[in-house]
């Protein structure tokens, strides 16, 4: 079973997102913040196989990994440091330079297999904006932002 978290949309950006999510595979959604824990212990009570902490939930996203299990961290300022489970972390920008996975990236989005969320395009102009948006969160995508 396929289990996973997001952040808090508006009703109508949930039901896309649910839907998206279930083309991919995903079996169901669990609610962020407080009641997150609540929900994956009542469906999984041992625990989840790993998880992948996108949202930097460090030790509270590892205590609800089985014993034995795999988490994987994204920021080395949030580490989960449980030692039931298994670690690993993945550093996007200690990869930067690795030009065999970014060409084997570069060849998933050729197929359609890595397909981008972009949440708007700005002008280079507007990048004091762009940054005041993403400092506020909330958006469903990344911001891409064009050359004048």
């Amino acid at each position: 079973m396929e289990l996973y978290s997001q952040p808090e949309p508006v009703p109508s950006e949930a039901i896309v997102c649910g839907r998206r999510l279930s083309r991919l595979g995903v079996d169901e959604v669990a609610p962020r913040g407080e009641e997150m824990e609540g929900f994956v212990r009542r469906r999984f009570p041992e625990g989840v196989d790993g998880v992948i902490d996108t949202a930097l939930l460090a030790d509270r996203a590892g205590a609800l990994v089985r014993s034995g299990g795999m988490a994987v961290s994204l920021r080395k300022s949030h580490p989960i440091n449980d030692s039931r489970l298994r670690h690993s972390y993945v550093s996007v920008l200690d990869q930067m330079t690795n030009a065999t996975a970014l060409a084997f990236l570069a060849d998933l989005f050729c197929q359609g297999v890595l397909m981008p969320r972009i949440a708007m395009r700005l002008p280079m102009s507007e990048v004091a904006e762009a940054h005041r948006l993403t400092a506020n969160g909330g958006l469903q995508g990344r911001i891409v932002l064009l050359m004048d």
